[in-house]
């Protein structure tokens, strides 16, 4: 049976690509009581582009739900509002257990939302970080589903080109779920891609940037198992597989530096899992897993 409150790609696009004018959201610094038809519980987070609310709706206050809400500075910038549409698009697109979830879209006094499921178990960076050293099956059977979210992805045409711990939160059961595609972008290029390409020195993280990423930005889907591979090799060892005391040197390495062997911090790291990590990490995009 459909889900009723899976919105359909084609409204989705609809209300997104309505009213593009740039927003005054100077005075939403304060948590809001309600966006849209949802009631504000807490505030989850910021980053450079949105704020994230939990929140539930008064007809099903058992369903909680992250409302993310472009800021004053996205607003601000077309592009970055652009960036925002395009996240929600290839969220909607995407119908598989280990992609981050889109449950309704639309806008609230002016401003663009979008309510996906809450993810409680929070992010691959903060589990490192109460329960490192994790076991390495752990990290194999993470990386076997976050794998999968990411075909399921590129099934539909679109790379998420900032895959690290960061993005990847766990739901109730511990289950991976990619998040933030704030940088997806469909493999068929087109003029409103290339346009916003060309305004970006970097796309994604650098020490999970793949080596083309940072320096052509002409990617496809083996950008995404290097920064599958990155995310899985710090949770072995808690760095990235490329390190440097600036962005740019991480990035410079990345082209030309080969990552440490995994079994150099930990011997407990069966030889399969190094091989199958250190693969998706391979400089050169045709060496890597397909």
């Amino acid at each position: 049976m459909p889900d009723p409150h899976q919105p359909k790609n084609r409204d989705l696009a609809a209300k997104l690509l309505r009213a593009a004018e740039p927003l005054d959201l100077t005075q939403r610094a304060e948590q809001p009581a309600q966006v849209g038809p949802y009631r504000v519980l807490r505030t989850l987070g910021s980053g450079g582009m949105g704020v994230v609310y939990e929140a539930t709706r008064p007809d099903a206050p058992e369903r909680r739900v992250a409302i993310k809400v472009l800021t004053e500075g996205a607003e601000a910038q077309p592009q970055e509002r652009q960036r925002f549409v395009r996240e929600v698009r290839a969220l909607a697109a995407i119908a598989h257990p280990n992609v981050a979830r889109v449950r309704d879209v639309g806008e609230h006094e002016g401003a663009l939302f979008v309510a996906l499921d809450l993810l409680p178990g929070g992010s691959l960076k903060a589990l490192y970080e109460r329960a490192a050293p994790l076991p390495p099956e752990r990290v194999a059977e993470l990386g076997v589903q976050l794998a999968e979210g990411l075909a399921a992805a590129h099934a539909e045409g679109l790379l998420h080109r900032d895959v690290k711990p960061e993005n990847v939160l766990l739901d109730a059961s511990g289950r991976p779920v990619l998040c933030d595609f704030g940088l997806a972008k469909a493999l068929l290029v087109n003029e409103e891609s290339q346009a916003l390409t060309q305004s970006w020195v970097v796309l994604g993280t650098p020490g999970y940037l793949a080596p083309e990423q940072a320096s052509t930005g002409d990617v496809g889907p083996t950008a995404d198992v290097y920064g599958l591979g990155a995310t899985l090799y710090f949770l072995l060892c808690g760095r990235p597989p490329v390190v440097g005391d600036t962005p740019a040197s991480v990035v410079a390495g990345a082209a030309c530096q080969t990552p440490p062997p995994l079994r150099s911090f930990r011997d407990d790291v069966p030889p399969w899992l190094e091989g199958a990590i250190l693969r998706c990490l391979e400089r050169d995009p045709a060496a890597r897993w397909q």
